[in-house]
């Protein structure tokens, strides 16, 4: 592997006052967090925001999704840049949050019976990828930013901590590695869709009061319906020519 092994276990004369600490702190500091936030935004961005984590951190849609999704909601509620990037920012916050978690509770995770069991396949594929080939270990880093940058589901802060820990890069450096990447992957997305989230928007708005979505739906009904009833008919059509 890289520089160190990939669980790291707290010394045992410290472990009871340093484990607390180590599991208490990432839980304290998005709740603190959030207050902070409900405190410095106004309310319906503020809603935004929270929502926005929330679904970040419990759904199976990525950043590639809540991302623009609440930079366009933010936009239509009259919000600005410092809105929009306050929403982005607790979005890369979630990652962050997570990543110190896994990080510094790391040999609880491999004890949980699901996360557990995924962390040790993901250690055996990992140990003997980079056995095969020495210089694939020099590149771990950069693999691991590379992913975790990508916007594409599962590339977050839970499953980028877990790859870099099982790959033996140090937790420190798989926590900055993370961070930065997380940031890097997701405000160029708000970028893109704070410039053409309004118009596509509007685009979308019009489309749908032309009424040419309720023709199309007619019509993509009629040709389902009667696509069925001809292979009804065809079926029973070969049936009689069997028998």
């Amino acid at each position: 592997m890289t520089n160190s092994v990939a669980f790291e276990r707290l010394a045992p004369n410290r472990k009871v006052a340093v484990r607390g600490a180590l599991f208490a702190l990432p839980l304290l500091l998005p709740l603190a967090y959030v207050a902070a936030l409900q405190a410095f935004l106004p309310p319906v961005f503020f809603g935004i925001a929270f929502g926005a984590m929330i679904g970040y951190l419990l759904t199976p849609l990525g950043a590639e999704f809540w991302v623009p999704f609440s930079v366009i909601l933010v936009l239509n509620d009259g919000g600005g840049v410092a809105e929009a990037t306050w929403t982005v920012a607790s979005i890369v916050l979630v990652d962050w949050f997570t990543a110190l978690f896994l990080l510094w509770n790391f040999d609880l995770a491999e004890r949980l019976p699901f996360l557990g069991k995924f962390i040790d396949k993901t250690e055996g594929r990992c140990r003997r990828f980079l056995a095969e080939k020495p210089w694939r270990q020099r590149l771990a880093a950069a693999a691991l930013a590379l992913y975790v940058a990508l916007p594409v589901q599962m590339s977050g802060g839970v499953v980028g901590s877990i790859l870099g820990r099982v790959m033996g890069i140090p937790r420190y450096r798989v926590f900055t590695i993370v961070a930065l990447s997380s940031a890097a992957g997701a405000f160029p997305i708000a970028a893109a869709a704070f410039v053409v989230g309004p118009p596509a928007v509007a685009w979308a708005q019009g489309w749908a009061s032309s009424g040419l979505p309720a023709i199309l739906g007619v019509a993509v009904l009629v040709a389902f319906v009667a696509a069925i009833a001809y292979m009804v008919h065809r079926a029973r059509r070969n049936h009689d020519e069997a028998a």
